[in-house]
């Protein structure tokens, strides 16, 4: 198409070469195909291209350099700011996405939905409840905003941010209320989730079981409820889902023992998170057991300090199951940094390994 010298293109097609060269080649070509871009082309369109291409690779730096070329160009639409704020919510910078909608109000440009969102999430995020309040009494009358059970679980945040337990409730009951076959597995899902950080263990046994009987229950949702649980140091409701969970599953998904196993070991329950890795070794499955050598480096990382120099538990233990993973894997390096570091214990502890 590029070839054909005699078809007049508009500023929007050469926006969708730009983002097609990105999307399907690399960063580089799309700067150099917007360098051989006439000068007297409308570039709005073909920056923000640009733009959007950084801002999925999430390049900061080049991201504001393109934003701040927009500006020289009086560029006054919303979507280049929505997309620096997405990008640097991504980062947690929420000083930089109020600088935006200060600049956005300055010169009076209307964010739309995207941008109310952005800036409900960065009230919340800070606690802001007075902002909060008033964004939306702004925006009482829109039935998308007031009927959108997203937005109460970001109200639900950031009354919790700003200690006020009961007012975060308040959302949470607010969002079973606008629940719908369309929305219910997502919305569940931040109930019980939402439930586990302000603490309240019956209501995350009470949503999970409304699930069950609205909804079939899927990975996620076991996967949600169980770090739910782990939240809550239930460790035995955890193991008790797990195992319901693993007795309706053919195909075993090491992900979500992973979060119990990681639970045992941030509690130091070295014993327990033991006893579930051998289950997986068991299998000799091989993705299994790469994700669960995953999950012995974890255990690695958080025993170096360990006092505990048992085989059950502590670093030697750790070491110990490394080896016998790297050995099933069949890597061989692995095997032999597991078994110098088991050596290094208990050269370090002779007397507690002389019993072993």
């Amino acid at each position: 198409m590029s070839d054909r010298t005699s078809l007049q293109l508009s500023s929007e097609d050469f926006a969708v070469m730009l983002d097609l060269t990105e999307r399907v080649r690399v960063i580089k070509d799309a700067e150099n195909y917007l360098n051989n871009i006439p000068d007297t082309m409308n570039k709005f369109n073909v920056y923000c291209a640009l733009l959007r291409g950084y801002a999925r690779n999430r390049l900061l730096h080049k991201s504001e350099e393109v934003m701040q070329r927009l500006r020289e160009m009086n560029y006054r639409k919303p979507f280049a700011y929505n997309l620096m704020m997405g990008l640097y919510s991504h980062t947690g910078n929420y000083k930089k996405i109020e600088a935006l909608l200060r600049e956005m109000e300055e010169k009076q440009i209307n964010g739309g939905k995207t941008t109310f969102r952005m800036q409900l999430d960065v009230y919340a995020s800070n606690g802001n409840i007075e902002g909060m309040n008033k964004l939306l009494h702004e925006k009482k009358n829109d039935p998308e905003i007031s009927e959108n059970w997203k937005v109460f679980a970001v109200l639900a945040n950031g009354y919790l941010k700003a200690g006020q337990a009961e007012k975060s409730r308040e959302m949470l009951r607010e969002i079973e209320k606008r629940i719908d076959r369309n929305t219910c597995p997502s919305a569940y899902r931040t109930l019980v989730s939402m439930y586990a950080d302000l603490g309240d263990i019956e209501e995350v046994y009470r949503v999970w079981n409304l699930m069950k009987n609205e909804i079939n229950i899927r990975n996620t949702d076991y996967y949600n409820m169980i770090s739910s649980l782990v939240t809550l140091d239930d460790f035995d409701g955890a193991e008790k889902i797990l195992k319901e969970w693993e007795s309706i599953n053919k195909i075993y998904d090491f992900r979500i023992s992973r979060l119990l196993i990681k639970g045992y070991v941030e509690k130091g329950l070295f014993e327990k998170a033991e006893e579930l890795v051998k289950r997986i070794i068991v299998t000799q499955n091989k993705n299994d057991l790469s994700l669960c050598f995953q999950m012995i480096k974890a255990c690695d990382s958080s025993s170096i300090n360990s006092r505990d120099v048992t085989f059950i538990c502590g670093r030697a233990g750790v070491c110990a199951l490394g080896a016998v993973v790297a050995k099933y894997l069949g890597d061989d390096q692995l095997l032999y940094y597991y078994l110098a570091k088991f050596k290094e214990v208990s050269l370090h502890c002779p007397v507690e390994f002389a019993s072993f």
